[in-house]
């Protein structure tokens, strides 16, 4: 997955906000589980292959990190186009 012809991962989020919360794997895991609608109590008991599993954490870490480059290219347009009308305002 690339933004402008790079990775995602390895794109910087401009004014990203760090809110400095560490969590286990375990949330990760539980947390990605609810979200793509599965079962937790089948993933306790051991009904999803480890496979699945990683596909499910990677998609939702994927969908997560298209989320904040979607947010960021909105914020850098309303940036743009507020300095834009600005220079504009001072034109008149």
């Amino acid at each position: 997955m690339t933004r402008g012809g790079w990775p995602i991962q390895a794109r910087a989020v401009k004014n990203a906000v760090n809110p400095n919360i560490d969590y286990s794997l375990d949330f990760a895991t539980y947390e990605a589980l609810v979200v793509s609608g599965l079962d937790l109590w089948k993933y306790e008991r051991g009904e999803y292959e480890s496979w699945f599993i990683e596909r499910v954490i990677a998609w939702h870490t994927l969908h997560n990190q298209v989320q904040l480059h979607t947010q960021d290219a909105k914020n850098k347009k309303m940036e743009h186009k507020q300095k834009r009308d600005a220079r504009k305002g001072r034109k008149q």
